[in-house]
């Protein structure tokens, strides 16, 4: 982990002249989640958020670092105009991983009410060999001087991580669809507290004043309300899905080349290609190992290492869980769909391969059963009746539909749990 040094000369001096401007991002309603991914809003869960935005009358005490002595400035800065969102506690904001104002967020603290508003520093601690250990915000009473260790650091610049109520000083670019919650950032700042989140070029901001106050009755409501669910790691999910993704995340069947492949939604659809990384994790997970073998060189002329699932797709090949699409073009078709029967023959074979039996039947039970290849049918009917592939209503299994990415991990999970 690694943070800017404190760089409050640079601060004050943006500060100074945004105090003559008013914020230029939009923050307000987000009725579908390409608003809420928007580069340029955050969305924020208050019913008639213009009501909210007010202008106060403030002035700043900042840090600052000289001859590696950092203290708090006596004078408060002059009085002038700033725009600010105020928010009480139960409020959601939301912003998708493209976001540009997740970069420097100023948090500035006015515990007694004058009108004076604090920098806040974080400080973030590493052990010997320069690797972090811990951090924690500055209580806003401290004014200094502080001489740091050689194994401290400060910041005067946080950055939105991801998932619900992640906050650090981390380098900007974390993944996921990012969440906080005023109440979170109230118990970790304190109540007035005013947080400005820039965007990269520093020319343009969103403020937001935490009044610590409880909000009036409905003047809420969820992110849920707009259709968008988000995992732990801040991956938009299914409704349903959020308790077999955080599953997949905490059992360590999840491949982060899947979030970024589908830009943090896992509501699409998931290749063969991805699949077979997929069923290399699971098996991995079932054989308790991280390691595996597989061949020097590819056997499919689609299928080279560029592709970033090529190790897992050739360890799969390997162990005799994936085949090609031709044998005689020799063609494996990473970017094609994975079909439902595939599915259900990739992880067949992966259970088979740490020990297990799939019985052999000469049918299913589906109505579409026909429509089911011989080479799957021992592993749909054997998936489906331990209900970790099941079927589509009306007795149909639907042999050559697809699967999304949430779906593929809660199929991963419930194997795991019913036959690891």
């Amino acid at each position: 982990m690694k943070t800017k040094k404190l760089l409050s000369v640079l601060l004050a001096a943006v500060m100074a002249f945004s105090l003559l401007c008013s914020p230029a991002f939009a923050a307000g309603k987000a009725d579908t989640l390409a608003d809420i991914n928007d580069n340029d809003s955050i969305w924020v869960g208050v019913q008639n958020l213009d009501s909210l935005k007010k202008t106060f009358t403030l002035s700043y005490r900042y840090w600052d670092s000289n001859d590696g002595v950092i203290t708090r400035d006596e004078e408060a800065s002059e009085p002038g105009s700033w725009n600010a969102y105020e928010l009480p506690l139960g409020v959601t904001l939301a912003a998708g991983p493209n976001n540009k104002l997740l970069k420097d967020i100023w948090v500035f603290s006015d515990p007694d009410g004058d009108g004076v508003y604090d920098e806040r520093l974080l400080k973030i601690t590493y052990d010997g060999n320069g690797d972090y250990v811990s951090d924690e915000v500055v209580p806003v009473t401290s004014a200094g001087p502080i001489t740091p260790a050689s194994t401290e650091d400060y910041a005067n610049t946080f950055n939105w991580g991801f998932g619900p109520n992640f906050f650090s000083a981390s380098l900007k670019g974390t993944p996921g669809y990012h969440t906080l919650t005023t109440d979170y950032l109230v118990k970790m700042f304190g109540a007035n507290t005013l947080m400005i989140f820039w965007d990269e070029a520093e020319e343009d901001c969103v403020s937001f004043l935490l009044s610590g106050k409880e909000a009036p009755a409905g003047v809420l409501y969820p992110l849920e309300d707009q259709g968008v669910y988000l995992s732990t790691c801040g991956d938009v999910v299914s409704g349903w899905a959020v308790d077999p993704v955080n599953n997949a995340i905490n059992k360590g069947l999840f491949p982060e080349i899947l979030e970024t492949a589908h830009n943090y939604d896992l509501t699409g659809h998931i290749t063969r290609a991805e699949f077979a990384t997929l069923v290399m994790y699971l098996y991995g997970a079932l054989a308790n190992t991280n390691e595996f073998t597989r061949p020097s060189e590819s056997p499919f002329v689609d299928v080279n290492e560029s592709n970033p699932h090529y190790k897992y797709i050739l360890g799969a090949y390997h162990l005799g869980i994936v085949n090609g699409t031709s044998t005689v073009n020799k063609t494996f078709s990473p970017n094609a769909l994975v079909k439902r029967q595939d599915a259900a023959v990739m992880l067949a074979r992966v259970y088979e391969k740490v020990g297990g039996k799939i019985p052999a039947v000469s049918s299913t039970s589906f109505s579409d059963n026909g429509q089911i290849k011989d080479y799957a049918k021992n592993a749909v009917a054997f998936m489906s009746s331990k209900s970790i592939i099941n079927g589509v209503g009306g007795n149909r299994f639907n042999p050559d539909g697809n699967a999304s990415v949430e779906q593929a991990l809660k199929i991963a999970v419930e194997m795991l749990n019913k036959l690891g």
